[in-house]
């Protein structure tokens, strides 16, 4: 399947010209139109007429045919000015720049002045056009300093869409009579008022004028004149400080938090007044020792008044505003099943974290839906364009704030918080992140370098608890490593491993604490066979369910499908079959000697002969991508002898490395005899299956490689043939194929955000694999299965195993009425 990514609502950067797609005869209307600011100026801010002035560059970039004229700045004012600099393209990839100067408009809700919060923002429609509007997140940006004062503001940006529904056709014809559907994308920074400005300008002389009321309360009670005369004047210089405070704002129908202040001030004044008179009348009626009681309770309580007031009105109006905690993303129900276990066969089970054990103890910030859609899993929500979870600062990093679901466990009971995420990121670093930040149990703030699209997918936790005593011991990524592969470790995904014995069996049970709903099957069992011949037995002996992809070989899978036609699947897969060369060989260091090899080998006879009608030859590490013309090296032995001639290594050694697996060793033997017909030595190098040698990149030749599809989002590096550091692969290596760039290449592919021109550099550096031959491609295999026909909902198009908690037994006992 394309390799295309989730993010169809995000954006990229520009990138080399040798790896695009060349453009098509006529291209399709655009599907998507992506919308970028970069925010030079922002002046004249005026609150009272709700404008300001902006200085940006604009851009709309989109993939296939689209009218540019189509966008529009939806919130300018008369005097705006729209500068055309013109258009660029790459095959049916264009970009089309402005240059925006003038008045915009704004709504700005005085509700909690003077503590309001306000958002500048540029909005933008496209109108007349099918094509969705989404924001350019990548090239978008601002400069560090605007010429607005009076303000206080962090540089950075805040996408946002709408779609709005008029209940009109606008006009149109071809909508005539319907509703109106417009898309809106704007791009908002937040200003918020100084606070030392707010202490100074308004609470300091509020508090002094009600000092000064509370000044006559320590008068004598028959100085009736002197404190009523004290009490009216504070009257009156409320009057007038809040005259002088709403000239700065625009007249509004409702309250603001200055407002209730204001009012509070009135009344408090107005108490020192009723207090004043009733003193006096005490006084006059020979009740003076009660007169004084009153002023001495009235000096003590109307300041506690003041203070429990004032603070509600702020509590109250900052409750109003704050944004509550986000409801949780539901995750996706589970469908009920007739059958509790679920028993699942293979030839090995080396690793307690790979392999079908995998996927069902894994769990994630974030998670796919059947439709594609990603929603929180661990996390209360992904982030995206429609919240405030992502920032993009004026420096170029992009801050991802993450709030995990409240009382998160691993499967032991612990709890899983932030710093099990940090854990993960301090095992296996990623160079890209700047800053690791968790300021409580909930929260994970990650600053990244660079917009990366990879940070809004999110990543896995590592039990901090339990890995405490192989960080202590050995330290580091491998000690983390050797003790996943070896031991049961707690899960935050919907199974835990509960017995795992290697090479032997593996029994998964429902984790009790896992975040989302419980999995259709709760306990599934994995047992190892020595031989397929057992496995196969056992399958039709109905003793277990399903068979790890991979296991059966073709004659097994044939014979298997005659006797159970309904239980046996075959169809083609993206698993890539190639061969590795080892990068510090002379020989194989050579491109023309990698060159020669690939010609001495019948790619499509040999998909033909081990995979059957599903086998397909390989170009490229991807099936739907086919290599240049001068790179396609179709099978031609004479060719490929005349090049090993003309290189002078007729006759040297290649050592071809392989596993013991069955199809392994038949396809190393139509290899090996390949080789030899065009005038090379193989020097045969079979290892076990389990031999973790066999990876390794140090094997002296070429090694026949199983790649694994790596769905939607695979990294192409994959296919580099790159050492890893920490789990990683190493972004300062380089090799005979992989320069410097083709590294700056795949660090653009990795800011790319948005689906069109992810898809293009990811096809062009597939066909920069056939250029380059990093690895020298052969075939795509099929896949080969063995299920229970009442088993459903495992075949999810991802990796076997990720969805089993997805997994569910139908009833097939009804039959069918007659």
């Amino acid at each position: 399947m394309l390799r295309a990514t989730r993010w169809s609502s995000l954006l990229t950067l520009w990138v080399a010209a040798f790896v695009a797609v060349p453009g098509r005869a006529q291209a399709a209307p655009a599907e998507r139109a992506y919308v970028g600011v970069y925010l030079h100026d922002v002046t004249r801010f005026d609150q009272r007429n709700g404008t300001y002035d902006v200085d940006a560059d604009v851009w709309l970039k989109w993939y296939g045919e689209l009218d540019p004229s189509a966008l529009r700045v939806q919130n300018s004012c008369f005097d705006m000015e729209m500068v055309d600099l013109g258009e660029s393209s790459d095959g049916d990839w264009h970009s089309h720049r402005y240059h925006l100067r003038g008045m915009l408009r704004g709504e700005f809700p005085l509700h909690r002045f003077p503590f309001d919060t306000q958002h500048l923002g540029i909005q933008f429609e496209l109108s007349g056009s099918s094509a969705e509007l989404v924001p350019d997140l990548t090239g978008s940006g601002m400069a560090s300093r605007f010429s607005v004062t009076g303000w206080d503001y962090e540089p950075e940006f805040q996408p946002r869409m709408q779609e709005l529904l008029y209940a009109s056709d606008l006009g149109s014809i071809e909508g005539e009579g319907r509703s109106t559907t417009i898309q809106r994308v704007g791009f908002e920074v937040t200003l918020q008022r100084p606070t030392i400005t707010i202490a100074v300008k308004l609470f300091l002389p509020l508090l002094l004028l009600l000092l000064i009321a509370l000044f006559a309360l320590y008068l004598a009670p028959d100085l009736v004149d002197a404190r009523t005369s004290i009490g009216v004047t504070v009257l009156l210089a409320c009057f007038a400080f809040q005259f002088t405070v709403a000239g700065t704002i625009p007249d509004v129908s409702y309250l603001t938090v200055v407002d209730e202040l204001f009012i509070l001030a009135y009344a408090l004044s107005t108490l020192t007044l009723v207090v004043t008179v009733a003193a006096y009348w005490l006084s006059r009626t020979d009740r003076t020792p009660v007169a004084h009681r009153l002023d001495r309770y009235s000096r003590r309580g109307i300041p506690v008044i003041a203070l429990v007031a004032t603070i509600l009105m702020l509590d109250l109006g900052r409750a109003s505003d704050a944004q509550a905690d986000v409801t949780a993303q539901a995750l996706p129900a589970r469908a009920t099943s007739t059958r509790d276990v679920l028993r699942v066969g293979t030839l090995q089970l080396t690793s307690a974290s790979y392999g079908v054990l995998r996927g069902p103890q894994r769990a994630g910030l974030t998670t796919q839906t059947p439709e594609g859609e990603l929603v929180g899993q661990l996390a209360v929500e992904a982030p995206g364009v429609t919240n405030d979870l992502m920032n993009f600062r004026a420096d170029g990093t992009l801050v991802i704030t993450w709030t995990l679901r409240a009382d998160l466990r691993w499967s032991d009971g612990e709890p899983l918080t932030s710093d099990d995420f940090r854990f993960a990121l301090e095992v296996s670093p990623d160079p890209n992140v700047l800053a690791i930040e968790t300021p409580d149990e909930r929260t994970l703030v990650l600053t990244y370098a660079d917009a990366m699209a990879y940070a809004l997918e999110g990543f896995y936790p590592l039990p901090r608890h339990a890995l405490l005593e192989a960080i202590a011991t050995d330290g580091g990524f491998d000690a983390v490593r050797e003790a996943r592969r070896n031991q049961a470790l707690p899960s935050a995904g919907p199974y835990a491993l509960t017995e795992f014995a290697a090479g032997q069996s593996a029994v998964l049970t429902a984790n009790e604490h896992y975040a989302g709903p419980a999995p259709a099957i709760a306990r599934i069992e994995v047992r190892v066979f020595d031989t397929v011949e057992a496995l196969v037995a056992a399958f039709s002996a109905g003793e277990i369910d399903i068979v790890e992809p991979g296991t059966l070989t073709p004659e097994v899978a044939d014979q298997l499908e005659r006797e159970r036609p309904s239980g046996v699947i075959v169809r083609p897969a993206g698993d890539m079959y190639a061969l590795t060369p080892d990068e510090r060989s002379p020989l194989l260091a050579r491109l023309e000697v990698r060159r020669a090899i690939l010609q001495a080998i019948d790619r499509p006879t040999l998909a033909a002969e081990i995979f059957g009608p599903f086998g397909r030859p390989a170009q490229t590490p991807s099936v739907h991508v086919e290599a240049d013309a001068a790179d396609a090296l179709p099978y031609d032995p004479e060719a490929a002898r005349a090049a090993l001639e003309a290189a002078g290594v007729l006759g040297e050694t290649v050592r071809l490395t392989h596993t013991d697996r069955a199809v392994d060793q038949q396809v190393a033997a139509r290899i090996a005899q390949a080789l030899t017909d065009v005038g090379l030595v193989v020097e045969d190098h079979e290892v076990s299956a389990t031999d973790r040698a066999a990876r390794g990149r140090d094997h002296g030749g070429l090694r026949l490689s199983m790649i694994r599809d790596g769905g939607d989002d695979s990294d192409p590096r994959r296919y580099w043939n790159l050492p890893r550091a920490n789990g990683r692969f190493d972004p300062t290596a380089r090799t005979f194929a992989f320069d410097d760039a083709t590294a700056e290449i795949v660090d653009r592919w990795g800011r790319a955000l948005y689906t069109e021109r992810r898809l293009q550099l990811l096809e062009g550096m597939d066909r920069a694999v056939a250029h380059r031959l990093p690895l020298l491609p052969l075939v795509f295999g099929s896949e080969r299965l063995a299920v229970d026909p009442a088993l459903d909902g495992w075949d999810s198009g991802r990796r076997f195993g990720d969805t089993v908690a997805d997994w569910h037994f139908q009833d097939q006992s009804a039959s069918p009425t007659d």
